[in-house]
């Protein structure tokens, strides 16, 4: 069965989820006013040479383009009355200076991307109206969930993801599964497969429904004949190219 683009469930995720879900300690202080500078150049450099390496052209215009994006993003935020958490923005930075196009998996990926997404402290409460995620706030969870928010429709949409064994939904967002992880059947979060586990479809992220058992899909540079043999999805000259490569809008791949 072939698995998810990488960039759709990284995109799924984040319009799904929103900010929310990365751990609370950080690293060292970043002020907004340098953070989209900083983040541009970091994310910007890593998917460069992910995206060459896996045999991509790099797009010149990622550092202006993510740090515009960057700075607008946090000038809505604050103007909704959202707080800056500037040890979070350093944690962000440190984690994505240690990504490695070989160790990065999708789960990896998304990991960083929650941490990333906590920099602003959102107060709109749900309903509320929002120029963008990052000023909403985000509900309060127990028992293993986890949480976020999104703005849709210039609307704070409050987002929960609950554990295996709980209740759920596919269209009510604070009774939905971890997509990597689980899947919503008859009303419940059902755990998807690990590695080595019997399978019929569907596996946890970074492995692939091969034969009735779930393997690990290829990291960077493995020798692969077929994008779905591949964690990133792309088979690029019978090489396996880097999540970090396909993860966004600035490598272009043959």
């Amino acid at each position: 069965m072939r698995n998810p683009s990488v960039l759709v469930a990284v995109t799924f995720w984040l319009s799904m989820s929103g900010c929310g879900g990365g751990g609370s300690s950080g690293g060292t202080p970043v002020s907004a006013a340098d953070f989209p500078a900083k983040f541009a150049t970091a994310w910007c450099s890593v998917t460069k040479s992910c995206c060459e390496s896996s045999g991509g052209t790099a797009d010149a215009v990622c550092e202006t383009e993510i740090a515009a994006d960057m700075t607008a993003q946090g000038n809505e935020a604050a103007a909704d009355g959202a707080m800056w958490d500037a040890a979070t923005a350093g944690r962000c930075l440190d984690e994505l200076r240690k990504s490695d196009c070989a160790g990065t998996d999708i789960a990896k990926l998304v990991a960083l991307l929650d941490v990333c997404d906590d920099i602003w402290k959102g107060v709109v409460p749900p309903g509320g109206a929002c120029m963008t995620y990052s000023s909403c706030a985000e509900p309060a969870v127990s028992g293993g969930a986890t949480a976020g928010a999104s703005c849709v429709n210039s609307m704070c949409v409050p987002v929960v993801r609950q554990p295996v064994g709980s209740a759920c939904s596919t269209t009510v967002t604070t009774m939905l599964c971890d997509p990597l992880a689980a899947t919503c059947t008859a009303g419940a979060c059902v755990a998807l497969p690990g590695s080595g586990a019997a399978c019929t479809g569907e596996c946890r992220a970074g492995l692939k429904c091969t034969g009735g058992t779930c393997v690990a899909l290829l990291a960077a540079g493995a020798a692969c004949s077929a994008d779905s043999d591949c964690a990133a999805d792309r088979c690029v000259g019978g090489k396996c190219a880097s999540v970090l490569a396909v993860s966004g809008d600035y490598c272009t791949l043959p």
